[in-house]
């Protein structure tokens, strides 16, 4: 029955996160209350569902000092809080990051206790990505505002308040429907694929093409890692790589010749929000930053995450924060050298390299209040601590019996 109601709240989740993001009748829904109650209510469920296990209650976490690292993080963020005119904002949204750590990284990787369960809860989040892509277009045919016009770019956006979300949603269902292939190896979960990317070019979001494009060629490069001599691993991958730059390249010199105008408004209004947040940063807000309060981190208002992070908690923040990634990418590399064939753990690290890149251009690397940063987070927890013989004596367990303090 737990599995039952979980599996509906993340799906609900799923929902509710999209549809924040989409106008009905011209007006865009308001439905961030509702995604942290789901998220909250997502996390008490499976919270009394590990606990109300018969026999003792055994939890597997992540090691590599993942939640040393992750406390550290958190209380680099907590300490700009100081500097913070918007506490409890602030406060809200630090909440939403211990929040999303335990959904990802201890609750919903111990609820699954086995493949089946882990193939589900991925189909979940394709299924209902795939229908929320479906509902937006549905809801904006009639919509004269599907098109989003930005100087000679006309860009489609279906009922979005963005085109840059309509490229997220898509991204998220080319992840998704990836992921599921990996675990299953049929080959019908790939339809989707191709107008998934046909959705991004219409949008025109750049991050999301970027992203999808970085996630193919990890997934290339890992393939070839597993299956291939180190000479051989290093020289298609180069190669790989080589034409991928070349095409970003050519891409770039193809606008500057074509539009001056239109690189200048790719590149403008980014360069002029982030040039006058840091500006901003003096003194004591240089080191431990504006405080969590501050509109950006979370939110698509900067842009970036990164540029976020150091606005709102400092050089502090942002360095703990990378070396937090540091010590996930070094438990991930861990699992890749005892499982190199594991074709569902390679899509989760290609996952969280297109999640790393597209957070470049977008505040989405870790955020409950974006879908796709809810997904590829619980992907990588699953994968960290998935159970093989091999592994049992690599992780840390920490058995509580009854009658135990």
């Amino acid at each position: 029955m737990s599995g039952v109601v979980s599996k509906s709240l993340l799906g609900t989740l799923v929902l509710v996160s999209v549809f924040s993001q989409v106008r009905v009748g011209g007006v865009q829904l308001d439905l961030y209350l509702e995604k942290w109650l789901l998220a909250v209510l997502l996390l008490v469920v499976l919270f009394l569902a590990i606990v109300g296990r018969r026999g003792p209650l055994t939890l597997r976490i992540p090691g590599g000092g993942i939640f040393l690292a992750f406390v550290v993080w958190g209380s680099s963020m907590a300490l700009s809080l100081l500097n913070d005119p918007h506490v409890v904002s602030g406060a809200l949204v630090l909440s939403s990051y211990a929040v999303l750590f335990l959904l990802a990284f201890l609750l919903v990787p111990n609820h699954i206790a086995d493949t089946p369960s882990y193939l589900q809860y991925n189909k979940v989040v394709l299924w209902f990505s795939l229908l929320s892509v479906g509902l937006s277009i549905a809801l904006s045919i009639r919509d004269p505002e599907r098109f989003y016009a930005v100087g000679a770019r006309i860009r489609y956006q279906a009922a979005f308040v963005n085109p840059n979300w309509l490229g997220s949603v898509a991204l998220l269902g080319i992840l998704s429907s990836c992921q599921v292939y990996a675990i299953t190896s049929r080959s019908r979960y790939l339809v989707g694929i191709l107008p998934l990317l046909l959705l991004i070019c219409l949008s025109g979001s750049r991050a999301s093409m970027v992203a999808a494009g970085v996630a193919g060629a990890v997934m290339v490069c890992l393939a070839l890692r597993a299956r291939s001599s180190r000479r051989t691993r290093m020289l298609l991958g180069g190669t790989l790589f080589a034409i991928l730059g070349g095409l970003l390249l050519l891409g770039s010199v193809a606008v500057c010749v074509a539009s001056p105008e239109a690189l200048s408004e790719l590149t403008g209004l980014r360069w002029r929000y982030w040039s006058q947040a840091l500006m901003s940063l003096r003194g004591v807000k240089l080191i431990f930053g504006g405080g969590l309060g501050r509109a950006g981190l979370g939110t698509s208002l900067l842009d970036s995450y990164y540029v976020a992070s150091l606005v709102q908690t400092g050089v502090l923040g942002l360095g703990t924060l990378l070396v937090f990634l540091i010590a996930v990418l070094a438990g991930l590399r861990r699992r890749l050298k005892e499982a190199p064939v594991d074709a569902a753990l390679r899509m989760s690290a290609a996952s969280l390299a297109a999640l790393v890149v597209y957070s470049l251009f977008e505040s989405s690397l870790f955020s409950l209040g974006n879908v796709l940063s809810i997904y590829v987070w619980m992907n990588i927890g699953c994968e960290l601590i998935k159970s093989r013989p091999a592994m049992n004596e690599r992780h840390r367990v920490t058995t509580l019996r009854p009658g135990m303090e």
